[in-house]
């Protein structure tokens, strides 16, 4: 009475279970991501949503699950970033690259182990691992699964050698070639630009398990003997090239070419 009253402070506070969250990059829930067959020597990226459900900043980086295992396969899978932070209800977007090298094509034989199993069947190398998302801050782990399979071609030429014989200049002749895919993949080519030989078409697509037929041609604007190493180019030579040995003998136009 005439004197003042207890003191009063009206505290709130909104509590929030702070977490780091892999969605994919449209949101969804994310437990895995699966690339698919890749040829050896190209390159495939999956993206992925890092999110920070909670008011503090967080670390992040990420590791395969389980480590000290080795395997020339695994050495195509990374991370970009592989760490980093995220804000306070903030999020991150990172990529799984799945790139595996000509190099790795013959040491990705026979590897297996807990951690990644790795088996060979027509051409086919299959990957399988486990990958952590960790915050060391929050002392949380995010644990999902990859799966991939690198494969080799299995592309066949008709014939490696055309000896077309004798073209009068200017003119030109043709020889069949058939290309066979016996790979459960589609596999794309091309064939460069050449004086006196060339390809129709000079690219293309051989579908999986299909077959494409092609015209090699000797059209000869130089007298003489002319031979070449034409390449076939699997995917620009990103994952193979195969060699066609031509050779044809130009002789004189049979009349005088007009001007």
């Amino acid at each position: 009475k005439g004197g003042a009253g207890p003191a009063e402070v009206h505290l709130r506070a909104n509590v929030v279970q702070q977490q780091l969250v892999v969605t994919t990059a449209d949101g969804a829930p994310c437990e895995g991501v699966d690339f698919g067959r890749l040829y050896y020597g190209l390159e495939r990226r999956q993206r992925l949503r890092l999110v920070n459900t909670g008011p503090q900043p967080i670390d992040f980086a990420g590791s395969l699950a389980d480590e000290g295992h080795e395997g020339s396969l695994l050495q195509a899978l990374r991370i970009e970033p592989a760490l980093g932070m995220l804000p306070p209800h903030g999020s991150c977007e990172v990529e799984l690259v799945f790139a595996p090298s000509k190099a790795m094509n013959q040491s990705a034989k026979g590897f297996a182990s807990s951690a990644a199993e790795v088996g060979e069947r027509d051409g086919v190398d299959a990957l399988s691992v486990r990958y952590n998302f960790e915050s060391v801050e929050l002392g949380q782990k995010v644990t999902i699964s990859i799966g991939a399979e690198a494969i080799r071609p299995r592309v066949k030429l008709s014939r490696a050698g055309f000896v077309f014989g004798s073209c009068a200049q200017y003119e030109h002749l043709d020889m069949p070639l058939t290309l066979k895919n016996a790979q459960e993949e589609p596999f794309a080519f091309s064939i460069p630009a050449v004086a006196n030989f060339a390809a129709i078409p000079a690219a293309g697509t051989v579908p999986a398990g299909g077959q494409l037929d092609l015209l090699l041609r000797f059209a000869p604007h130089q007298l003489g003997a002319l031979s070449i190493v034409l390449p076939i180019h699997g995917f620009g030579g990103a994952v193979c090239s195969m060699p066609l040995h031509l050779s044809g003998t130009c002789t004189a136009p049979r009349a005088r070419k007009p001007f």
